[in-house]
């Protein structure tokens, strides 16, 4: 059916995506590296810049979140 190649199209995608990003803190250090490979450059900066935006976005959540918690109490 059209759904299940859509929901298979986006679990391959995910796969490839999953297999290409890699992420690590180096010691001493508060920035965290995020890289990405692929056969074309702009792709692998692509991806690995739209993951760095995705972890800010989550974190500035979490910040947010975890501020209104607090001034409940």
């Amino acid at each position: 059916t059209d759904a299940q190649w859509e929901e298979d199209k986006i679990k391959l995608a995910a796969q490839i995506l999953q297999g290409s990003v890699t992420a690590s803190m180096p010691s001493a250090s508060q920035i965290l590296a995020i890289s990405a490979t692929s056969e074309s450059p702009a792709l692998a900066a692509e991806i690995a810049n739209a993951y760095a935006e995705a972890f800010v976005q989550t974190d500035v959540r979490r910040s947010v979140d975890s501020n209104a918690y607090a001034r409940q109490y």
